[in-house]
């Protein structure tokens, strides 16, 4: 059984724009149809109107290709030939569901195939949190979370970061001497990586086998 969604935009990034510094060079639905379809035989193909502008075949996806979701867009970034490549969707909405809930079913369907990461962004419940005067006091309410004190083991603090231990680390471990101004930048390279998602995984579980470890100061 195949399946369709149809697609507002789609971009791609060419490396051969913008002087090859890359660029984004964008198709829209106005102009014509455009439609991506996951078919029987396992392969992605989006078309533009006749134009077959992207086709990839899913069988052995899961260790080439990674996707990340935001809202109702999606990019996809794979490696071919030692280079990656990467494009971007966002989803038409149809009569019975909002672009964000087309995105979702078809990230359900591609994730059998490779990982799909969901950016999950603020909802308004929790802005109304910080403004009605029943929830903050609900809030209040709850215990307060224990700040740690001294030399924080390797274990404790893969457990705060993992979430396992609810605390505050001192103060001296929320000071950096590292520069910030290009956080936001890193990022963006290191999500347009295909093998990032892989290596946070690894991070990940390395940090739940730091938390199992005796402790031997104890």
């Amino acid at each position: 059984m195949s399946f369709i969604w149809k697609l507002e935009k789609y971009a791609r990034h060419d490396v051969s724009r913008n002087e090859g510094k890359g660029g984004w060079e964008v198709y829209e639905s106005s102009k014509a149809e455009l439609n991506m379809t996951l078919t029987e035989s396992s392969f992605l193909v989006i078309c533009h109107g006749p134009t077959v502008v992207e086709s990839h075949s899913l069988v052995t996806a899961r260790a080439s290709i990674r996707g990340l979701v935001k809202g109702d867009s999606m990019m996809i970034m794979y490696k071919i030939r030692g280079n990656t490549r990467k494009f971007r969707i966002s989803f038409k909405p149809t009569e019975a569901q909002s672009g964000i809930q087309v995105c979702q079913g078809c990230t359900d369907k591609l994730n059998k195939f490779f990982p799909v990461k969901i950016t999950i962004e603020p909802t308004s419940e929790s802005q109304e949190a910080t403004q009605d005067p029943n929830k903050m006091e609900t809030n209040e309410t709850e215990p307060q979370v224990q700040t740690l004190e001294g030399e924080v083991s390797m274990s404790t603090m893969a457990q705060v970061l993992t979430g396992q231990l609810k605390a505050n680390l001192p103060k001296a471990y929320k000071e950096t001497n590292l520069p910030t101004q290009d956080i936001g930048m890193f990022l963006r390279m290191c999500l347009s990586d295909p093998s990032f998602p892989d290596f946070v995984e690894n991070v990940d579980q390395e940090l739940k086998k730091i938390t199992k470890e005796t402790e031997s100061d104890l």
